[in-house]
């Protein structure tokens, strides 16, 4: 059975049976509306290729508000440069593995950057290159020609 599934990521083909020992390219969790409308769930999408066609598997794992760790993603093969083709190098039940230990940590704390600061830096660091201005300090020296 073949059905086609329209999420942020484009238009794949559903595949209804998946098989832990098949090729998986991707494997995403994302919290997305329930069919029945009542709240966000946690969905689990692997990707996988059928009679050379890329098909996709949805599972509902349950409400989103009981998941500690972030939505991700976890990719199951590489592109071949020269031919352009997808290789896969996991399978649908290794890839599940990962996801099954990534659901248990805890979100990483991601310190907020200073851009105001960068960008200060870095205008700071282009007027010095354009006049041609050299720095010299105790630990270093940079010069500008």
């Amino acid at each position: 059975m073949v059905s086609a599934s329209a999420s942020r990521r484009g238009v794949w083909p559903i595949t209804t049976i998946l098989l832990p020992d098949e090729w998986g390219y991707l494997l995403y969790e994302i919290d997305e509306p329930s069919p029945d409308g009542r709240g966000k769930h946690r969905w689990q999408v692997v990707r996988v290729a059928r009679n050379d066609a890329p098909a996709e598997h949805w599972t509902d794992l349950g409400l989103s508000a009981s998941f500690k760790a972030n939505q991700f993603e976890i990719l199951g093969g590489v592109v071949d440069k020269a031919t352009g083709r997808a290789i896969p190098c996991n399978t649908v039940a290794e890839l599940q593995d990962i996801a099954d230990w990534m659901r248990g940590e805890k979100p990483k704390q991601v310190e907020p950057t200073d851009l105001q600061g960068l960008w200060r830096n870095y205008v700071e660091e282009r007027h010095r290159r354009r006049r041609h201005q050299s720095t010299f300090g105790t630990y270093g020296r940079v010069e500008r020609r």
